[in-house]
């Protein structure tokens, strides 16, 4: 599923970022920023349609 892929390459990207921050180095944080903000964009029609509306709600 490419949702699921996106969203945990956007996990894994906030780990790295977590990092960068603490390193305090801006370029590679707007880097980390742009590639976490790009798999989020990606991910989010895919889960935002009317089916995933009502799976969200069976049981």
């Amino acid at each position: 599923m490419k949702a699921k892929s996106e969203l945990q390459q956007a996990t894994d990207g906030a780990k790295h970022l977590q990092s960068v921050i603490a390193d305090a180095d801006q370029s590679k944080m707007e880097k980390r920023v742009g590639e976490l903000s790009a798999h989020i964009d990606k991910a989010y029609p895919q889960t935002s349609s009317s089916i995933w509306s009502v799976a969200t709600r069976l049981p």
